[in-house]
């Protein structure tokens, strides 16, 4: 993914008033690998680019700078801040997981 998302990235959680090391922390990822994304130095992987995008509320076609449009999924709703849906979803995968094991 060719991505012009820097200075997007910072936009957003500025917007959102989270701390970069927030950020960094709500993604999992060194507060020293955001700032390359910043800086332009690193682009994202898809896996990381899609959780920035989820968790700042945009499409992955506005973190890249391919539309003005904001797109994102409607998390502002949300009842659970971005580390508990986090957790959530890794449980819900887990629980998927074991029981795909331990099916019939």
């Amino acid at each position: 993914m060719l991505f012009r998302c820097g200075t997007r990235i910072q936009a957003l959680y500025l917007e959102n008033h989270i701390k970069r090391e927030r950020l960094a922390e709500i993604l999992g990822i060194p507060l020293a690998e955001l700032a390359r994304y910043e800086e332009g130095a690193l682009e994202p992987t898809g896996e990381t680019a899609l959780k920035i995008a989820d968790h700042l509320n945009v499409s992955l076609d506005f973190l890249a700078g391919r539309t003005t449009e904001r797109g994102g999924i409607g998390m502002e709703d949300a009842l659970l801040d971005p580390l508990e849906q986090q957790d959530l979803a890794r449980l819900l995968l887990k629980m998927i997981r074991n029981y795909f094991k331990v099916g019939p």
